[in-house]
């Protein structure tokens, strides 16, 4: 869930320009809502989330919003590859596994074809 109490981006002066609805519409699109489904939650009319929606102001925030969902996914990603890789490195160096075991985990999480196309 996206958390709008503590999002970490610095608060601009545009977003307090929204209003709790707009703001609270942004987070629910921002999750994945459907124009429905916010207009549901909020007790507005679905034209209205559709025109909150097209504000350049809201676009903005919802942008931003997106950006750093996105890049504190990515960066979430990388640390978890990393440190999967180094649990794997050191249990080869501890003889936990052989290299060939390694392979048929691989094998079994990434098929043939799944790997192929991944190159």
């Amino acid at each position: 869930m996206i958390d709008e109490v503590n999002h970490t981006e610095p608060c601009h002066k545009k977003s307090q320009e929204l209003t709790p609805k707009q703001r609270r519409a942004l987070y629910l699109l921002a999750e994945g809502a459907t124009l429905s489904g916010v207009a549901k939650t909020l007790k507005v009319r679905r034209e209205t989330v559709s025109r909150w929606k097209n504000l350049p102001l809201f676009r903005q925030e919802y942008d931003d919003v997106m950006n750093t969902t996105r890049q504190h996914l990515q960066h979430r990603m990388t640390t978890l590859a990393d440190h999967t890789l180094q649990a794997i490195i050191m249990a080869l160096h501890k003889g936990y596994y052989r290299e060939q075991d390694l392979y048929r985990l691989l094998e079994r999480a990434y098929p043939s074809d799944q790997r192929n196309e991944r190159q």
